[in-house]
């Protein structure tokens, strides 16, 4: 009988703990469960925030430089004829700057989008996107042919983002290209099993030193190089863009020069 007893007693404090410590990791789950859920309103107050901050850029901001490009066009027809040679290059100068700074506001506004848009990404033909951008740059007397090589054709990808990151990396291959050359630009599209690795390579790359390839795909409102056209905004937005994909972007030599690298996962189908 003292035995039984003793087991129920042992029994029943086995219980008592295994309660307790069931009680505990209730309200150790139960707390991590709020933290949770105050981490993603915060989640999505900061993506309102960054909404409301794209709003801003996009109305609020460019409606002082319309008035400035608007004033700065009507004193060139009302008075052009009497402006002299200097002051029409002053007029020059402030219309090149409105541009200028309304370009920069749309690269900011580029890259804020870039962390929140939403994604939608489904299988997509690289030469379909290729097409729409070949329309762009067949227009431009500084760009040669545009080639697509490879095994792969079809990658998982937002098509909109997708389309940005190729032409912002073709654009690039351009400006670092000898001038005047019209480069071949190739684009070749490889299947490395877990993801898909695509390259933009020119025929005729003009070089870019170290310090420059480090700062390539940080923002900067700054040319890439003196005399280029493309921002490392451009760039930085291409980067984004990839790593939201789960990807990765660089740069590194290769046998003609440099190329531009990106890679896309693959997702379950």
């Amino acid at each position: 009988m003292p035995e039984s007893i003793a087991i129920a007693a042992a029994v029943t404090l086995l219980a008592i703990g295994f309660s307790a410590a069931l009680y505990a990791l209730w309200r150790r789950l139960r707390a991590q469960h709020a933290e949770l859920e105050r981490l993603r309103a915060e989640v999505e107050q900061a993506r309102a925030e960054h909404q409301e901050f794209a709003y801003i850029v996009s109305h609020d901001l460019q409606e002082p430089i319309r008035a400035i490009e608007g004033f700065a066009e009507l004193i060139e027809k009302r008075h052009g004829e009497t402006l002299n040679d200097e002051a029409q290059e002053f007029m020059g100068f402030v219309s090149a700057g409105a541009l200028r700074l309304r370009e920069q506001i749309s690269a900011l506004l580029d890259y804020s989008r870039a962390a929140t848009a939403p994604l939608d990404i489904r299988r997509v033909a690289i030469a379909d996107v290729l097409d729409q951008i070949r329309v762009t740059f067949d227009k431009r007397e500084e760009t040669g042919e545009l080639r697509l090589n490879g095994n792969a054709t079809v990658v998982d990808a937002d098509a909109q983002q997708l389309r940005y990151v190729l032409h912002h990396l073709i654009e690039a291959a351009v400006e670092m290209s000898e001038p005047g050359s019209q480069p071949a630009i190739d684009i070749r599209v490889e299947d490395e099993g877990a993801s898909s690795r695509i390259a933009i390579q020119s025929s005729n790359i003009n070089g870019i030193d170290k310090t420059q390839v480090e700062r390539l795909f940080k923002p900067s409102l700054n040319p890439v190089r003196e005399g280029d056209e493309l921002s490392g905004m451009e760039l930085a937005v291409c980067r984004r863009m990839v790593e939201r994909h789960g990807g990765e972007v660089w740069i590194e030599p290769d046998s003609s020069g440099l190329g531009l690298f990106f890679t896309l996962p693959k997702r379950q189908h």
